[in-house]
């Protein structure tokens, strides 16, 4: 399987899934994903996903439930763009903020009584660690393609 697929497969695609999995597995049906899910017509494989995860969700600690699936997406998110952006990484940079600044901005908001829901300092902690890796991941993965086509 060619690279950039897997890092399609394995920083994008799959944390974005998980998140979305753990979201609709664990999060109050109240919430307005649910309505949209019922209009696209998903509402029964829902059911069956949270009859089979949701038994568990007393075992599983609230954060993972919480902030676990937006710290997936802001990974994702930010992969995307360090994928999209790699060649050209200095005009990049700049795009590389939006994941960060419209996580922490919704966050904050919630705190501060802008926007309705939970302000969580755990939440703004899994951002950081999810756009860190990230950018890390990404960075360190350049500098070895860098140094390999350089050797050639």
């Amino acid at each position: 399987m060619n690279s950039r697929i897997k890092h399609f497969l394995f920083h994008i695609l799959i944390p974005f899934l998980t998140g979305g999995l753990l979201y609709i597995s664990f999060r109050s049906k109240s919430i307005r994903l649910f309505s949209w899910c019922e209009t696209i017509g998903l509402s029964n494989y829902i059911s069956l996903i949270r009859s089979i995860i949701n038994p568990y969700k007393e075992s599983i600690p609230n954060w993972v439930y919480y902030s676990i699936p937006d710290g997936l997406w802001m990974y994702s998110f930010t992969s995307s763009y360090m994928m999209l952006w790699q060649k050209d990484i200095y005009y990049g940079k700049y795009w590389l903020s939006f994941p960060f600044v419209f996580g922490w901005g919704i966050e904050l908001s919630q705190g501060l009584g802008i926007i309705q829901g939970t302000f969580d300092v755990i939440d703004l902690t899994v951002y950081i660690i999810a756009v860190s890796f990230s950018i890390l991941f990404f960075t360190i993965q350049n500098n070895q393609y860098e140094k390999q086509k350089n050797t050639i």
